[in-house]
């Protein structure tokens, strides 16, 4: 009997000196960039893109892009609000299979501001040249609907959470969802991570076209699936594997006048990973 006294007091000493070591490890998901660093991120995308004009296939594109992003930290307010000036280098091709193989190169440079709160939320996004030619507002409601807006505080892991945005479409409202679940803690790259996994569906606006009169604008549905891996002490994004699926819809206007549906359908699987740092 003294004997198992003896143990069960051993025991329950254990539990009370070395109990905290069964804890599971909790961690806080935060932006923690400073003025002044410096990140380069390389990405790679294959896809293919099919294009049906009333209902009719005139196009079919196999694609390769590669781009550099040079993202610089401006400035922390002292609200919080981190404004970040990226830079970016797009060259790729796309290969017809319709149209007698024709092969379409192309590269570009454009440069946006970029304010975000330390939990990822998009503030707003301005370019820098306003004359690119490209949509800035496609690009703030891609960020909006489909970037992590991290919880509160620590969280244990498994951890999801939900993001839904309401999105007004010309002629029905809709809500966009993606759940984001933090898997586990790896690492990657020389960081420790948290490995995120996400799944949902966007539903982006496509205005009229202010520089083509025959563009009248649609819709773009997307359905993104991926993983992110979360440098956490850091507070960064260092590597991202991402497959999408598109589902566009477009009305244009034809050399007769005549209005017609276009539709875009088809995926990218691309790769985004931080292959340089500079910290102050």
């Amino acid at each position: 009997m003294r004997t198992m006294t003896a143990i069960v007091i051993l025991f329950m000493s254990c539990l009370l000196i070395f109990g905290c070591t069964g804890q599971e490890k909790t961690i806080t998901l935060r932006i923690r960039l400073q003025p002044g660093e410096k990140l380069t991120f390389q990405q790679t995308t294959k896809g293919r893109t099919k294009i049906y004009k009333a209902d009719s296939l005139t196009s079919d594109r196999q694609e390769n892009w590669e781009a550099e992003y040079i993202q610089e930290v401006i400035s922390i307010d002292p609200d919080s609000t981190i404004q970040l000036l990226t830079r970016t280098t797009i060259t790729g091709f796309s290969l017809d299979s319709l149209n007698a193989g024709k092969c379409d190169s192309s590269s570009h440079t454009s440069g946006d501001s970029l304010r975000m709160k330390p939990n990822g939320r998009v503030v707003d996004i301005k370019p820098i040249d306003p004359d690119v030619g490209r949509s800035v507002e496609w690009l703030q409601q891609y960020m909006e609907q489909g970037m992590p807006v991290f919880p509160s505080g620590e969280i244990s892991i498994p951890h999801s959470w939900t993001q839904t945005v309401r999105v007004m479409l010309p002629e029905e409202t809709m809500d966009a969802s993606i759940v984001f679940t933090v898997k586990s803690l790896v690492r990657e790259l020389g960081y420790d991570c948290a490995l995120i996994e996400y799944d949902g569906t966007l539903y982006i606006p496509v205005p009229p076209s202010t520089k083509d009169s025959t563009s009248l604008g649609g819709i773009d549905r997307l359905t993104t699936t991926g993983k992110l891996y979360f440098a956490y002490a850091e507070g960064t994004t260092i590597l991202e594997r991402a497959h999408i699926t598109i589902d566009s819809e477009r009305r244009t206007i034809l050399e007769d006048g005549m209005e017609v549906a276009v539709r875009y359908q088809g995926f990218r699987d691309s790769e985004y990973a931080l292959v340089d740092r500079q910290v102050p």
